[in-house]
């Protein structure tokens, strides 16, 4: 996100598994974030659809760590900051994700049951999002397998363990009725 701002960066393309922070980050710096579902492929085809989106700064085939590496350095130059400064600035955070194994006629099941309970905090784009006061538990449909992903962030190892364990019950529950 800091390298975006630098480029100039107006509307950034995020997975609807990104961390919250990078879209607060995006906000601080006046970056309209969008989100796109999870896979590579779906991000890629938001970046190419929407408009006012700066397409040839996003649009990444492959993750090029050394080009990455280039952008950061130079960065840090033009800023004159310090690598453990920027990274001082970011909050811990835990991620954590997960596979349930359930059969594929359980899948709908799931998300209609876990929708039908959810609260006001709950998006729902490539799953179901539920967002908590300090986390968010996000739980999507496999494409390839009988099962369903559980994508967590927390800010403490202990809360992502415990909100898996809430959501781990809750679809066993489901898949028993």
């Amino acid at each position: 996100m800091l390298i975006a701002k630098e480029q100039g960066v107006k509307k950034f393309v995020l997975p609807f598994d990104s961390s919250k922070y990078l879209t607060e980050f995006a906000k601080e710096f006046t970056i309209e974030t969008v989100s796109s579902k999870i896979s590579h492929k779906d991000r890629m085809k938001t970046i190419v659809s929407k408009e006012g989106i700066e397409k040839d700064l996003q649009i990444n085939l492959d993750f090029d760590g050394f080009s990455f590496l280039l952008d950061l350095l130079e960065y840090l130059q033009h800023t004159s900051q310090k690598l453990s400064s920027i990274k001082d600035s970011f909050p811990l955070r835990y991620r954590i994700s997960k596979s349930i194994k359930c059969n594929w006629k359980d899948k709908g099941k799931i998300i209609r049951m876990l929708f039908e309970k959810a609260d006001g905090g709950t998006e729902f784009l490539d799953g179901l999002k539920f967002i908590k006061e300090d986390s968010w538990v996000l739980v999507v449909p496999d494409y390839e397998l009988p099962a369903c992903n559980i994508y967590i962030e927390a800010p403490t190892k202990e809360r992502a363990e415990e909100l898996f364990s809430m959501y781990e019950k809750e679809i066993k529950s489901i898949i028993q009725k």
